[in-house]
């Protein structure tokens, strides 16, 4: 069950980015912020489920930019080849996430630690080749696809476009955190705290360890091709290389940075990795190098993430005070 202080910040969450899009459009070039927030909501989807597969699973993973190709070109596939409508392609993309990811977790998720994130890293890059070399859906040239329609409803007959998909994929952060927050707070989300804690002393408790790790396995990667599918219609546009090994390098490092036991955390690490490109302007060829010393200075200073500051803060002033 979801508790009062989650349902209190639930809801100041909702209304705050409910209005949020009015707010920045009362300034000059207000479509510009809201468009970078719609970015921000495709990688916070994603995100939210890696959270609680790194978070709570214990499970690395980065593959998870491949999951959201798959999700970008099955858009590519039934809009582009077959005539219908969006949510078919997102259809087809949870579809093909299940079955993909519930296959590939039973032999991949019985590694552990660097051997599972070498698993996975393996997985997001042939999925990348795949796309690169397939020539039905453009190969490496990639293949633009049509306008996001649900039903009669066309996302980009708007005057700004950002601002329907800004308020659908922000809808889908709200509907997903809720899932979470109730999940984690659940039977089940005790289960995989105990297991993050312990596998073994889990297992001997009687928890099925190996169907919890597959379930959150495969939740997070249909999470991944709804946001690579959505992400996809944005664009307009899709590459090979859209969602390489460096997205999902900066998708863990957003967990992290957050605080991996922390859902609410997980949108503070997506928020900064996603401001910082705009902050460092002409100097985003360093996204890179900053991103990298970013996660070092996380790992090592605050390996709980940026959540855990106030309560560092408070120790702090309790040592100093005793």
């Amino acid at each position: 069950m979801i508790t009062k202080k989650d349902t209190f910040q639930l809801s100041f969450f909702f209304i705050i980015m409910f209005f949020l899009p009015v707010i920045l459009n009362s300034f000059q070039g207000g479509g510009y912020y809201i468009g970078i927030f719609v970015p921000i909501g495709f990688f916070t989807l994603t995100a939210l489920g890696l959270n609680l597969l790194i978070g709570f699973a214990g499970q690395i993973s980065l593959g998870h930019a491949g999951f959201m190709t798959i999700g970008a070109y099955s858009s590519v596939y039934i809009c582009n080849k077959l005539g219908y409508s969006a949510l078919y392609g997102f259809a087809l993309s949870i579809l093909l996430n299940f079955i993909i990811g519930f296959l590939i977790s039973k032999p991949i998720l019985k590694l552990k630690g660097h051997y599972l994130a070498m698993a996975t890293l393996g997985i997001g890059l042939i999925i990348q080749i795949i796309s690169r070399e397939f020539m039905y859906f453009g190969g490496g040239e990639g293949i633009s696809l049509p306008d996001l329609k649900i039903f009669d409803f066309n996302f980009n007959d708007f005057k700004h476009k950002e601002f329907a998909y800004y308020y659908l994929v922000w809808l889908l952060n709200f509907c997903v955190l809720k899932l979470s927050l109730n999940f984690i707070n659940s039977k089940a989300g005790r289960a995989l705290k105990a297991l993050h804690i312990n596998e073994l002393a889990a297992q001997s408790l009687g928890i099925n360890v190996t169907a919890y790790k597959t379930f959150i396995f495969v939740f997070s990667t249909i999470l991944a091709g709804i946001s690579g599918s959505i992400a996809a219609h944005y664009n307009s546009y899709i590459l090979p290389t859209t969602f390489d090994l460096h997205t999902s390098i900066k998708l863990v490092t957003m967990v992290i940075l957050g605080g991996t036991l922390n859902i609410w955390g997980t949108l503070f690490g997506v928020f900064i990795l996603m401001i910082i490109p705009e902050l460092l302007g002409k100097f985003d060829e360093y996204e890179g190098i900053v991103l990298g010393a970013v996660l070092i200075v996380i790992l090592l200073f605050l390996p709980d993430g940026l959540t855990s500051i106030p309560k560092k803060l408070k120790r702090l002033c309790f040592k100093n005070n005793g």
